[in-house]
Parts: C-alpha cells; sequence; structure tokens
C-alpha cells in the first residue's frame, strides 16, 4: 500500500471519529438540555451546555477555519467549565441543609475563562492550566 493510501486510510478514520463525537455530544447535549429546562434542573441544563459545547469544537475543522485551533481550546474550556461547576451544584445538593455552601460558589469555575486569553500566547502556561482544569 502507498503512503497516499495510508493516510488516506488514517484521515477517514479521523474523519469518521470526529463525525461519531459530534454525533454522540450533540444528542446528549440535547436530550440533557431539553430534560434539564423542563425539570429545572441545574445538573443537567449545565451538562447540557457541557456537551453541546464539545459537540461544536469539532465544526470549525470541518469548515476549514484559519483559527479552528482557537475555536477548539474556547470549546473545551467553556465546556470543562460547564462540567465542574455542575458537579459543584451535585456536591452542594448532597450536603444537609445546614452544611451547604453558597450557590454562588457553583459558579466559581466560571471565573477560569476570564483569565484565559491572558495565557493564550504563553503555550507552557496554558497547557499547565488545561491540564490542571482537567484534574
Amino acid at each position: 500500500m502507498s503512503q497516499e493510501g495510508g493516510n488516506l486510510m488514517f484521515d477517514s478514520v479521523q474523519t469518521f471519529t470526529a463525525l461519531l463525537f459530534f454525533i454522540a455530544c450533540l444528542l446528549c447535549g440535547v436530550v440533557l438540555f431539553v430534560n434539564g429546562t423542563r425539570a429545572k434542573s441545574l445538573v443537567a441544563g449545565y451538562f447540557g451546555c457541557s456537551s453541546l459545547l464539545a459537540s461544536c469544537t469539532v465544526l470549525p475543522y470541518w469548515i476549514q477555519l484559519d483559527y479552528a485551533h482557537y475555536f477548539y481550546e474556547w470549546g473545551m474550556i467553556l465546556s470543562i467549565t460547564f462540567s465542574l461547576s455542575a458537579l459543584f451544584v451535585l456536591i452542594r445538593n448532597s450536603k444537609p441543609v445546614f452544611a451547604r455552601f453558597p450557590v454562588s460558589f457553583t459558579l466559581l469555575p466560571f471565573v477560569v475563562p476570564l483569565g484565559f486569553p491572558f495565557l493564550v500566547e504563553s503555550d507552557v502556561l496554558e497547557n499547565l492550566l488545561i491540564a490542571l482544569y482537567q484534574g
């Protein structure tokens, strides 16, 4: 098999994986978001937004935008932010009423995207922040 054939096979597998990721995240995001708004569940709404943002990170590569890498980074940072906030809400709700922290503390992960633009030019700090944020 020639070198071009090997690259073509790799590209088709990579495209199929991205398509599967997009469809799965989109379906999960829509179902979670709709169910979360019907049941007025903040956790399901946050996880739905997280899944929808994760699915949207693939689109700039398919459209072949010049700055697709930045869309991917911002989409993943916001997706992780919504997931962390949903986990904070779950932790808050699992505690007894007298031991709960205020609801405003569940919004603390949304502070990180405000400082992310300062780290975009520094690859080392950016990778460190993303690694710490993903846990």
